[in-house]
């Protein structure tokens, strides 16, 4: 995987992008002070370390015991484990919120849509998911979506395939659209290519 060959170099290329975005889930989880929060491919570990360092039971999971050992590093301890994301061991409504950031867009449509029935599985009632994602549609500037695209046709292969099937079939919209959720929250990057769902569980 991609990922997996640059997870010691990830968070330092990828840090201007992608901070502004952790912080704006940081303040969204202290507006509605979750009590236990799941990261489902968590990576590299940061957004659980930020969420952690503000007080917050957070746990992650991930495949990638590359990302994995890059999270088990730094100041601030965090709980990350080897799981599936399309076969949770947690028992269901475990979790007041579960997240995943630049997850769906790089898996096949069937894959994504596993993760999220797991991640509906192991929400409390009432509880929410939280997607962050591209959100390349017509509304988004062009020259945000040309920048996007060439950075996940950086990744090649597979994970391209994937991203541009995504953007085909209506991109995190048309995944929305198949789960029992109803969005409560909508917040975009500034430079409108990123999409932050905030969806209650019903």
């Amino acid at each position: 995987m991609f990922e997996e060959k640059i997870a010691h170099l990830y968070d330092f290329l990828l840090f201007p992008f992608i901070h502004p975005i952790r912080k704006k889930l940081l303040s969204i989880a202290d507006n509605y002070k979750y009590l236990k929060i799941l990261d489902v491919c968590c990576g590299t570990g940061n957004q659980l370390k930020y969420l952690k360092s503000k007080g917050f039971d957070a746990i992650g999971i991930d495949l990638s015991d590359k990302m994995m050992s890059v999270a088990a590093k730094g100041a601030v301890p965090v709980k990350c484990f080897k799981e599936n994301a399309e076969e949770m061991s947690f028992e269901p409504e475990s979790f007041d919120m579960t997240t995943t950031t630049f997850a769906l867009h790089e898996k096949t449509t069937e894959s994504a849509l596993a993760v999220l029935h797991e991640m509906l599985r192991v929400t409390k009632k009432g509880g929410h998911l939280i997607l962050i994602d591209f959100n390349i549609d017509q509304s988004v500037p062009s020259l945000s979506r040309k920048a996007c695209t060439f950075i996940e046709s950086l990744a090649g292969g597979e994970h391209y395939e994937n991203y541009k099937n995504y953007c085909n079939t209506g991109g995190i919209d048309s995944l929305i659209n198949q789960i029992n959720v109803k969005e409560i929250e909508r917040h975009e990057s500034d430079f409108e290519a990123v999409t932050i769902r905030i969806l209650e569980k019903l």
